[in-house]
């Protein structure tokens, strides 16, 4: 009986799971299109799933605790309070603000307790299925002026949900309610995408081909540089595994030389040639304006957000402003009130430590650093006894572990996801 029981919990959590994931996939297109007029409670529509899903968990003692863990709560515990008694002393936007310490950063350990090696390669399988739409999707829109249905904003807004590229043309938002999310999605489809290349795990052949085009294609149509580096960064991190596994050398060489052609043939269409001038205009403009390619690298990365955040930690109060205050909501929220400081939001380091003063955020940054890091250590590891898995998602998982914006919901749901993902994917007897 109690082995049933066991079951039926695990099954519940991971359909609740399954259905966290499939909303950060489909909540902007919810928010856009299909339900606009709820577009507001949709932005947080993840946020009591989680919250739930948790509370099952604790319940029935399926949630493993650890040190990470337990330093978030213990930082919640002193930041609630200070946001409220010292800092901007709104309840609402506190409690906003502390949704990504006690709800979604525990999700990500949930995903690693319920989650093992065939539920991550089960979504990835997903993701290859979704991936030639999304590209079909972002093609459309690229060419599509902004006031058309496919380019349609939050609630339906006939301004548009793009965001200016170059030459004219926009960035295109796919299925999600900023670019952003189009970015990071085609960097988890393409970590996806090479796994599926080297390791022995099943996928269609003809599915993982489409795929492939897809992620490739998506690099002019999304005119997004991060996505660029993101993509070279992967496959780095693909060639990486044959000097720990030397028996992924041929699968190397066939997905490399797949990648090639595919670009090539890609590259033969009037449609991508255009989208490729106006990719290479972006790049020019905006290296321009940050310094070349240094600047660039230096400003949107590690760099930058050090840079950031040791420069300005001083100039803070010692418990910050109070949890929320650093997020577009938070900000909305507090507008009409008589004191309102001014909040720099210049890289996520620097968003947490003016959130929550400069010792309470360098010890989150910390936290975050230092999971990004064992995460990849171990990821690196296991890829002599076969498991590609983890190495492959953290080549995406690290900076969006370490840095990316947790203020926005997008962006927070990508980053636990995928770093939930990573963890699950080291729970595995049997590699392939």
């Amino acid at each position: 009986m109690k082995e049933h029981n066991d079951l039926t919990t695990l099954s519940v959590l991971k359909a609740g799971i399954w259905l966290y994931l499939l909303l950060l996939l489909f909540e902007g297109a919810l928010r856009k299109w299909v339900l606009p007029g709820l577009a507001d409670p949709l932005l947080v529509i993840r946020d009591p799933i989680a919250l739930g899903l948790l509370a099952f968990a604790i319940y029935h003692k399926v949630m493993r605790w650890n040190g990470y863990l337990l330093l978030m709560v213990l930082i919640s515990i002193v930041a609630i309070p200070g946001a409220l008694l010292l800092g901007h002393g709104n309840l609402y936007v506190t409690l906003f603000g502390a949704r990504y310490l006690l709800i979604h950063f525990p999700f990500i350990f949930l995903i690693g307790s319920v989650f093992d090696k065939s539920d991550v390669e089960k979504f990835g399988r997903f993701i290859l299925w979704l991936t030639p739409v999304m590209a079909v999707l972002i093609a459309l829109q690229f060419y599509s002026p902004q006031s058309a249905w496919v380019n349609r904003g939050i609630g339906g807004s006939e301004l548009g949900s793009g965001f200016p590229g170059a030459m004219g043309y926009y960035r295109p938002a796919g299925l999600f309610s900023f670019t952003s999310g189009v970015s990071t999605y085609f960097s988890l489809a393409t970590a996806y995408v090479i796994y599926f290349w080297l390791s022995k795990a099943s996928a269609n052949r003809l599915l993982l081909l489409a795929a492939s085009v897809g992620v490739l294609a998506a690099i002019p149509f999304s005119i997004s540089r991060a996505y660029l580096f993101q993509f070279v960064i992967t496959v780095f991190f693909g060639m990486a595994i044959s000097l720990s596994n030397p028996r992924v050398i041929l699968r190397v060489a066939v997905a490399v030389v797949v990648m090639v052609v595919a670009y090539i043939g890609l590259q033969q269409l009037d449609a991508v040639k255009t989208s490729t001038t106006v990719l290479a205009a972006r790049f020019e403009g905006a290296t321009k304006s940050e310094g070349g390619l240094q600047g660039t690298l230096g400003n949107r990365f590690i760099l930058g957000e050090l840079y950031h955040a040791l420069t300005g930690a001083a100039e803070h109060p010692f418990l910050g402003y109070g949890l929320g205050i650093g997020t577009n909501t938070g900000q909305r929220l507090l507008a009409g009130d008589r004191y309102l400081p001014f909040v720099s939001t210049e890289g996520e380091w620097n968003r947490i430590i003016n959130e929550v003063g400069p010792v309470l955020g360098l010890l989150i940054v910390g936290i975050r650093l230092m999971l990004a890091i064992s995460l990849l250590l171990r990821g690196w590891l296991v890829i002599r006894n076969g498991n590609l898995l983890p190495w492959l998602l953290m080549s995406v998982g690290f900076l969006q572990i370490a840095t990316a914006n947790w203020a926005q919901p997008t962006s927070l749901g990508f980053s636990v996801a995928i770093c939930g993902l990573v963890w699950a994917g080291f729970n595995q007897k049997d590699f392939s």
